[in-house]
Formats: C-alpha cells, sequence, structure tokens
C-alpha cells in the first residue's frame, strides 16, 4: 500500500469516527431533551394533580371559602347522601308530591305543597352535604347546606338543615322520622353539638344575617314568617 492511499484511508476513518461521534452526541442531546420534557410534562401533571387536590380540600359555603379538614370527622358530598338530598329538594322544587312521597315518605306533603306555595320558593340551589354513618347499616345523619330561591327577592336565602337517612329495600335512600328512636336522637344531638355542628349552624347564621342586612326586600320577605 502506498503512503498516499494510507493517508487517505485514515482521513476517512477520522470522518467516520467523527460522523460516529456526532450521531451520538445527538442521541445523548435529544435523549436529555427528551427527558427534560418528560420530567416537564410529569411536574405539569403533578402541578395539576396538586391543584385538583387544593380545589377538593376547599368548599365555598355561602360565598364563603372554608377547608374541609374543618370537618374532618363529617363526609362532605358522599355520592349517594348528596343524590338523594339533591333529589328531595329538586322534588319540593318541581312540586313533584309522588317524587316528595318517595324521598320522604312520612311527610305530609300536601302541607309541604301549601308551604311552598305560599312562601313563593322557586328552587333550591348550591346544595352541599356533611354527613355521618347513622347507628343502622345503611343510614346517614346529615346536615344539607343550601341557598333558597324565592319569587321577587333577589338574594338566596343560606339556609342550613339536618336530615336522618335511612336505607330502603330498594337500595336507595328516603329520610326518616326518629322522634321515637332514643338511639338516632342522641347520635343526632350529639353532632349538632360537637365543635364541627356548631361551626356549621354557626356559619349559615353569620351567612343568613348578612344576607338579610344586604337585602331589604329579603329581610320584609322573611318577617312574614318571624309574626
Amino acid at each position: 500500500m502506498t503512503e498516499k492511499r494510507r493517508k487517505r484511508l485514515k482521513r476517512a476513518a477520522r470522518r467516520r469516527r467523527f460522523k460516529r461521534f456526532i450521531i451520538a452526541a445527538a442521541v445523548v442531546i435529544l435523549g436529555t431533551c427528551g427527558y427534560r420534557l418528560r420530567n416537564s410534562m410529569s411536574e405539569e401533571k403533578r402541578q395539576v394533580l396538586e391543584t385538583d387536590l387544593e380545589e377538593e380540600t376547599e368548599i365555598s359555603l355561602f360565598g364563603k371559602t372554608i377547608a374541609a379538614e374543618e370537618f374532618s370527622s363529617l363526609t362532605i358530598n358522599e355520592a349517594n347522601v348528596l343524590e338523594t338530598v339533591s333529589a328531595y329538594f329538586d322534588a319540593k322544587s318541581r312540586q313533584d308530591e309522588t317524587a316528595m312521597q318517595r324521598i320522604d315518605p312520612q311527610a305530609d306533603t300536601q302541607s309541604v305543597l301549601y308551604y311552598l306555595n305560599s312562601a313563593g320558593i322557586t328552587s333550591y340551589q348550591n346544595i352541599i352535604t356533611w354527613s355521618r354513618e347513622g347507628n343502622e347499616e345503611g343510614s346517614y345523619f346529615v346536615f344539607a347546606a343550601y341557598e333558597v330561591v324565592a319569587e321577587g327577592v333577589d338574594t338566596p336565602i343560606p339556609s342550613l338543615s339536618w336530615m336522618y337517612l335511612s336505607g330502603t329495600e330498594d337500595g336507595k335512600l328516603c329520610l326518616l322520622d326518629i322522634s321515637e328512636d332514643a338511639g338516632a336522637q342522641e347520635l343526632a344531638e350529639g353532632i349538632r353539638q360537637s365543635e364541627e355542628g356548631q361551626k356549621l349552624i354557626s356559619l349559615a347564621k353569620e351567612a343568613y344575617m348578612q344576607a338579610l342586612e344586604s337585602d331589604t326586600e329579603l329581610s320584609e320577605y322573611m318577617e312574614k314568617f318571624e309574626t
């Protein structure tokens, strides 16, 4: 092999090594970028999840944001409980006597309808429930917070009520009269008088008083029921 050919082969070998080096470097760079991109996307997803978690740990109650952890012994918006309570208020809004009877079989629906009409109540909105399991399997003590919308009044009425739910044969829930159930009464009174129960009651009273002070029409409307 001539010296000239030997030099040409060496230059070709160096070019191949340099090309392999460039390709390898590109793979490393692209791989690093991909790794960073994946990490960035993962971080973004984590931030979204963390934001969602933060949103789930806060509740908007009567226009005020409160921490869910303040009511740690109560379950907020348990699916079957919220569904039942929402259906109950929806039936009242629509004045659907059959639906009301199914959810509240012991109620005097004619009296309920009379009250709804005389009070001019058109709907219930922004329903939130706090529940705890009752004494019997499938039963619940429930606080329900909501706003009442009435004809001729611009400001919704902040409201809080409690109820006791029991399971039915078809696997649903209905309201239960516990006036003769000492055990259920004791449970209900214990929750109402608890720190969490009193806080909910206090928040509802505060929101109600603020609503009265902010709307003369609402104040006059409520006077009809206080006399």
